[in-house]
């Protein structure tokens, strides 16, 4: 079997961003949630969705993945700065570890996902090289494994990308 991980999110002991998102999300009442305003980007409204907060949960999710990271941070930033204080904490989710990650290389082959879960089609090249590189230093270091699958996240890529990561030593 493969397994791809974010390393970045192992070291953080965090989801990435947009699960974390979600999950604080899901505590705000519906009046606060309608009233949330996004600096840069239009923000569907729930009652769009009929209630169905899974859905807009996911709508917004994908306006904000659908940029560069230097974009995309500080627009969460400002997104979470508009609710209660008391909604930022909740349940942990687990993430694995690298403990998990090493046994899971025993058995099986370790590809990577990003370092951080980017959406690299929105990325320069620089950032994807730059990626990559933090992606199997972290590997070799952490698990003695050189990976050769990099699974870009959300499917986002530009093809330019996988001559790069073929270059690099990517197989898959």
């Amino acid at each position: 079997a493969n397994q791809n991980v974010n390393p970045g999110l192992i070291d953080s002991g965090r989801p990435p961003w947009n699960v974390d998102l979600l999950a604080t999300l899901e505590r705000v009442p519906l009046e606060r949630l309608n009233a949330i305003e996004l600096p840069g980007a239009s923000v569907p409204r729930p009652e769009a969705f009929g209630g169905d907060l899974m859905r807009w949960g996911v709508a917004l999710s994908r306006v904000l993945k659908l940029r560069p990271r230097s974009e995309r941070e500080p627009m969460v930033e400002a997104l979470v700065g508009q609710l209660e204080p008391e909604t930022r904490t909740g349940k942990q989710r687990a993430v694995m570890t690298e403990q998990d990650v090493a046994e899971v290389a025993r058995l099986h082959e370790v590809g990577v996902h990003s370092y951080d879960h980017d959406s690299m089609e929105f990325e320069t090249d620089e950032f994807f090289v730059s990626d990559m590189h933090r992606c199997r230093r972290w590997c070799e270091e952490h698990i003695g494994a050189r990976p050769v699958v990099y699974a870009f996240p959300n499917g986002s890529h530009r093809a330019s990308q996988i001559g790069l990561a073929q270059e690099a030593g990517f197989e898959h």
